[in-house]
């Protein structure tokens, strides 16, 4: 089934599919205007689990990874789907790529297999590239988390990944990148964090697989150092919302938050999604 977040600009929704099947459909009656199956189209193939990456729009362009082996990382028009540019040989994660403006700079990140990308997104012209300090397995699920000239993922733990984060640097027009920290406890399987003020705000697993008992955790975006955990939020999600963080738990409780990275305070708590079972959620 679909595992991608559908995009919406200029009158249109753009789905990518599990398969790399792309579609422009009429937001009004849902009628395809154009679609392209970038498997058969470029030689993409599938990876385990399938896709699971979202299409990335800014402008006329569509950002994605269409993992066909060479120039992966591919912007797209969106008027009819045809290429504006090819980039890179960079391996199909099943992380959304994000946009960022790092000094000053306007710029594409992609989660690959090996590294984190960065490319001029009106262009494709690679600014920087920074390896993981681990090796990839399994599924790399998480997007990229920006922070001023900081950048963040993570992957699982049980896959012997971990959190990374690194500092961008741009001196006389070149780039360069520096590992901050980097650790394999605490990691998220597929949640991404929120960023505020400098501190990460998300769940991260605290058992061999992320679970119904991973914590959420506030972790110094600089340092890695963890604030503060707390208990029983599980595969849920997070997001920033007139500076507080909504969370949203495994059990289907949602929860608001204040984003103080020197204590948990927490402000209001409903069930928002009852009848939660373990077997079934």
């Amino acid at each position: 089934g679909p595992r991608t977040t559908p995009a919406v600009a200029d009158g249109s929704v753009f789905v990518l599919s599990s398969y790399l099947k792309l579609y422009r459909l009429n937001a009004t009656n849902g009628a395809i205007l154009w679609q392209r199956n970038l498997a058969s189209l470029y030689g993409g193939t599938i990876i385990a689990h399938q896709n699971c990456a979202s299409p990335v729009i800014e402008g006329a362009l569509l950002f994605l990874n269409a993992n066909t082996g060479t120039s992966t990382l591919m912007a797209l028009h969106l008027a009819d789907g045809s290429p504006a540019w090819r980039s890179q040989d960079e391996a199909l994660t099943h992380s959304t790529p994000v946009l960022a403006t790092i000094h000053g700079v306007r710029q594409i990140i992609f989660v690959t297999q090996s590294n984190l990308v960065s490319l001029n997104p009106q262009s494709g012209a690679l600014l920087w590239r920074f390896a993981y300090p681990f090796r990839y397995l399994g599924s790399l699920g998480v997007s990229p988390v920006v922070y001023e000239d900081m950048v963040f993922v993570s992957g699982a733990h049980a896959y012997g990944m971990g959190s990374v984060a690194l500092q961008a640097t741009l001196t006389n027009d070149v780039w360069t990148t520096a590992r901050l920290w980097w650790t394999n406890n605490p990691a998220s399987h597929w949640m991404t964090p929120v960023c505020h003020q400098g501190f990460l705000y998300g769940m991260f697993g605290i058992q061999t697989f992320d679970s119904v008992r991973a914590q959420l955790k506030c972790i110094d975006l600089r340092t890695g150092e963890v604030k503060w955990s707390v208990n029983d939020f599980g595969r849920g999600a997070a997001v920033l919302v007139n500076n507080h963080l909504v969370a949203l738990t495994e059990k289907g409780e949602l929860v608001l938050v204040k984003p103080d990275p020197d204590v948990y305070t927490e402000l209001a708590r409903f069930l928002a999604i009852p009848n939660y079972n373990s077997d079934t959620n």
